[in-house]
């Protein structure tokens, strides 16, 4: 995977470098994909805790000497440590709370300047190779941001300390929430390897932006704070990953809780999969890398699907991602949740929309297979819609016959009544109506709740049909700009100026050859 990485920063890079700064970069390049023995690696790790010393990291302060870096002091002790490391980390101040990445883009920078292409080429590269590594980070960092949620992250945090693979942090990240009582929780919140970050309300986007930026392990997974994990979840993610190191990112199968009760098991997560719906779920296991790579999530998609989008551009860039077919997350239903919110109204088709729009040529290069699908999902819909009638149809006689039969007991009692006849014919015969009231207030409880469903399959087909329309409408929009842009060449080779210049063109075709 790390080799896999390499090669495409180098071919970003080379994209769009020429002259001296591509043989420089060409040279450095070589130097970094050398085979990394212990000698060229630089580990930071903290001096040995003094008696009465906090838990907190301690930083160091890297010294540069010539063009490689032979010291390391600490500030709280003065120990100095011997540091040998790569020639290019020279002239680079260090310090040991500081993540990897974090480091790798900060060294090229140094070394680089402000040249975009080959900072973000070289620290992918240091960064795979394993030049930095920090022998006190946790491999794992759970990202949870917390919105006016502080009744529910006890649970969420709860899960993950429960974990079996235990080599973890935790960034709490307050997303500038409203609540005092949330407010006040997260004050007092004392949990070893965790810590409470700050932040104006910038959205769950920014929020886990702000979490990843300041957590340093090579692993990251972002929960929600009113959700939990299964204990086993990130043994089962890491162990996965340390096997297939060509998968970038691990998803799970989840189970709904709270006031609705539901479990879903997507099966693939490739980027046709993610066109049409969010197939990775809450809390999926990815490597650090795909943020360096690709960036973090959308900080303007505060209404939601910013996760969505996210995974789209990871699997565009070409990443591969694995679902596990285990129950591994606990999705809170609720009904203020922001999930339940984004279904009111248009809001779903609004996001989906934008979706469309960010990422309009996979959206055109896969038009048909999503259409294909919406299509069969609609059919599958209508199929539902008339099993539903026909369940209805089949009990309603039945409840006819019920209420006449309650009738009948009815009259009959009220006939022995009048009568004065037998005690207990009456009272077996009251038993019978009981019965028969029950057995109607169930039937007519299961009418309402199949005319509800029916009622609610007749709003998902007439949704789908609206989606479907909209699909129809985009395949003939991109087909009148693929036949416009046809007549434009065809009345671009016709014109006389291409004819003109035809000859020019070709002396021009003919030098290009001779550079290459």
């Amino acid at each position: 995977m790390a080799s896999c990485r390499c090669a495409h920063a180098l071919q970003l890079a080379f994209q769009r470098l020429s002259g001296n700064k591509l043989a420089k970069f060409a040279v450095c390049c070589h130097s970094l994909l050398q085979p990394t023995h212990a000698s060229n690696v630089l580990e930071l790790s903290s001096c040995p805790l003094q008696s009465g010393h906090t838990s907190q990291p301690i930083r160091s302060r890297i010294l540069a000497s010539g063009s490689i870096l032979t010291r390391a002091v600490c500030d709280d002790c003065g120990r100095e440590r011997i540091h040998p490391a790569h020639p290019c980390l020279s002239r680079v101040s260090l310090n040991a709370a500081e993540s990897p990445s974090a480091i790798s883009t900060r060294i090229v920078h140094t070394w680089w300047g402000a040249s975009l292409p080959l900072r973000q080429a070289l620290s992918t590269i240091i960064y795979c190779r394993g030049i930095i590594r920090m022998s006190h980070d946790p491999r794992i960092s759970v990202i949870i941001p917390c919105f006016n949620l502080g009744r529910f992250i006890d649970d969420a945090i709860d899960s993950v300390f429960a974990q079996t693979y235990s080599d973890f942090e935790v960034v709490v990240v307050d997303d500038g929430s409203s609540d005092e009582d949330t407010k006040l929780h997260l004050d007092r919140l004392a949990r070893p390897r965790t810590r409470v970050i700050r932040s104006e309300n910038r959205g769950l986007s920014a929020a886990r932006n702000l979490g990843v930026s300041r957590s340093c392990g090579p692993y990251l997974c972002s929960l929600d704070a009113d959700d939990r994990l299964e204990p086993t979840w990130f043994e089962r993610a890491v162990a996965f990953l340390d096997a297939h190191p060509e998968v970038t990112f691990v998803s799970h199968w989840l189970e709904a809780f709270g006031d609705q009760q539901w479990v879903w098991k997507p099966g693939r997560c490739d980027l046709g999969m993610l066109l049409d719906f969010n197939m990775v779920n809450g809390a999926a296991l990815f490597r650090r890398e795909i943020v360096d790579v690709v960036g973090g999530f959308d900080e303007s998609m505060r209404d939601g699907c910013e996760d969505w989008e996210f995974w789209i551009r990871v699997t565009e860039a070409g990443y591969q991602g694995v679902i596990l077919p285990e129950v591994m997350y606990h999705y809170r239903q609720r009904p203020d949740s922001m999930s339940r919110a984004m279904n009111d109204g248009d809001k779903h088709l609004r996001l989906y929309g934008m979706l469309v729009n960010k990422h309009r040529v996979s959206f055109e290069q896969h038009l048909l297979d999503l259409t294909l699908r919406r299509e069969r999902s609609f059919a599958d819909m209508c199929r539902g819609v008339e099993a539903l009638q026909e369940e209805i149809a089949f009990l309603e006689p039945a409840l006819v016959e019920r209420r006449l039969e309650l009738e009948r007991a009815r009259e009959t009692l009220a006939a022995i009544d009048a009568n004065g006849r037998l005690k207990a014919e009456r009272n077996a015969l009251q038993g019978r109506v009981s019965e028969l009231a029950e057995e109607r207030d169930a039937f007519q409880s299961r009418t309402s709740e199949l005319i509800h469903e029916r009622d609610d399959f007749r709003d998902k087909t007439a949704e789908l049909i609206q989606e479907r329309n909209g699909f129809r409408d985009k395949i003939a929009e991109l087909v009148q700009e693929r036949d416009a842009g046809f007549r434009r060449v065809s009345d671009l080779e016709h014109s006389w100026s291409w004819r003109v210049t035809l000859p020019l063109r070709r002396i021009f075709d003919w030098v290009g050859l001779l550079w290459r």
